[in-house]
């Protein structure tokens, strides 16, 4: 039977995360091998906001440590100061 794990990560920019700007971040090391990866990338619910984020990129690279590396891309009309972004794995 598989095994689910879930991670949340919060972040923060006192500067904003301005539309149409992207962010990379990288999880990681971790043994991650025969997982498979689900990432999701969502902004604070702010009442009266147009906060749209899009995860456009997703890689797994080995150094020889196991990193998930993943690109954001705000593509809403409004520049946000706090979102989250969530990984789930299923494992073998």
């Amino acid at each position: 039977m598989a095994t689910v794990t879930h991670f949340h990560y919060e972040f923060s920019d006192g500067n904003g995360f301005a539309p149409g700007t992207s962010r990379g971040f990288f999880f990681g090391p971790y043994g991650w091998n025969q997982s498979a990866v689900l990432v999701n990338a969502h902004p604070f619910d702010a009442s009266g906001s147009d906060r749209t984020l899009v995860v456009t990129e997703v890689r797994r690279r080995t150094t020889p440590d196991q990193f998930v590396e993943i690109i954001v891309q705000n593509t809403g009309r409004d520049t946000m100061y706090i979102w989250y972004v969530e990984l789930g794995l299923i494992s073998p």
